[in-house]
């Protein structure tokens, strides 16, 4: 029964719930905001409930996305082959891809897409991280250490120190927050 419960989320989620208007949207952002939030925490694994969902966020089937306290993933994300781990108090701008996983290329004998996948990748963001918008977070990166900016449009192919401030493609350390 449980499963069931969880597939109807699933589905009422990616076909109603993530096309609500925009959490600022005047009046009705705020319902919107429950509804979708309330929704991704049911088929997630942990989402607490000051956590915020942005309209249009994919999170596949949630079962390894956790969100901490007042964090926020903004409009258009996707997370993708990912075990997601956020902590609390992080900012996250439109368009945010976090992609993991893979495909194996070792040989040159058969294709590609006959060689198999590499599993999912974890990532873990700590508290207090900004992340801009229109960023790529790649498999490289395993850590965005607590305290950190991410540059919008930045590409994270590596994990970022602690409260520092990396940007560009790839993404590299411009200065330090201490």
């Amino acid at each position: 029964m449980k499963k069931i419960f969880r597939i109807i989320n699933i589905l009422f989620y990616y076909s109603i719930a993530q096309f609500l208007p925009d959490n600022y949207f005047p009046g009705i952002g705020k319902i919107s905001k429950f509804i979708r939030t309330r929704c991704a925490r049911s088929f997630c694994k942990k989402i607490d409930k000051s956590a915020q969902i942005q309209k249009r966020v994919y999170l596949g089937n949630g079962s390894k996305i956790e969100i901490g306290c007042h964090s926020s993933l903004g409009a258009y994300s996707k997370v993708q082959n990912t075990k997601l781990k956020v902590g609390n108090d992080v900012m996250v701008g439109e368009y945010l891809s976090i992609l993991g996983g893979g495909h194996i290329s070792n040989r040159t004998d058969i294709p590609m897409r006959l060689q198999g996948k590499v599993p999912d990748t974890e990532l873990l963001i700590e508290d207090d991280v900004w992340i801009g918008a229109h960023c790529i977070i790649l498999p490289g990166c395993k850590k965005i250490s607590k305290g950190s900016i991410i540059g919008a449009g930045s590409v994270v192919t590596h994990d970022v120190d602690e409260y520092s401030v990396f940007a560009g493609n790839p993404a590299k350390k411009i200065k330090s927050r201490l």
